[in-house]
């Protein structure tokens, strides 16, 4: 059941097994979700900017458009996956079979366990990350706002050396490589049972003086 409640989960129950209630839901998914965002940017812009360069010549202005819409997509869909996808991919992140309580030590631990930095630091940087360079800082912190976590970011992680917690922080096509060798089965996640914080030993490294 957890498989269905994704978009590929879904697309398989509903071509693949033929289950007549996942064919509707995608059915239902395609019309209302995704056909208005096709046809306006794939279908009445490209059109629309045929007819405005060449009332007589629709065609060709149309597929330009078209290509450059496209061309675009895949590009935004390709930065969004290097900086959303692999934020807790790899095979140095944690993932926890139990859970736990928020506002807790286990929480805090776990959010930065799960979590991996990109270069950071500067607003240029951080803006052609989306501010998601930041992952440990925003799951630790979830209500700070990205000017905030550009200021704690030094602190950040002056805490977690003296505590001996691992800061995972390396550039972003470093961690798409390490996010691509996951999802084809090269790597896996670490996996933990129990609370981390009662088991130091499978994840803590050496503790670093704050400067």
């Amino acid at each position: 059941m957890a498989e269905s409640m994704t978009i590929t989960g879904l697309i398989h129950m509903a071509v693949f097994r033929g289950d007549p209630w996942y064919q509707a839901l995608l059915m239902d998914l395609m019309l209302r979700v995704f056909a208005a965002p096709f046809l306006i940017n794939f279908v009445c812009i490209p059109m629309l900017a045929g007819v405005l360069q060449n009332t007589w010549s629709i065609l060709p202005f149309c597929w330009i458009t078209l290509i450059n819409m496209a061309g675009a997509e895949v590009f935004t869909n390709l930065h969004a996956f290097c900086t959303i996808v692999t934020n807790h991919a790899g095979s140095d992140m944690w993932t926890f079979n139990d859970t736990c309580k928020a506002d807790t030590a286990e929480f805090y631990v776990r959010a930065i366990l799960g979590s991996t930095a990109y270069h950071a630091g500067n607003d240029l940087v951080d803006y052609y990350h989306g501010y998601l360079n930041y992952q440990a800082e925003h799951h630790t912190f979830p209500s700070l706002t990205p000017l905030h976590y550009q200021r704690l970011h030094p602190q950040f992680k002056q805490v977690c050396g003296k505590h001996g917690v691992p800061y995972v922080q390396e550039p972003v096509w470093v961690r798409t490589k390490k996010t691509a060798d996951v999802m084809v089965g090269v790597a896996s996640h670490r996996r933990m049972a129990g609370h981390a914080v009662d088991q130091p030993e499978l994840w803590a490294c050496k503790k670093t003086k704050a400067e």
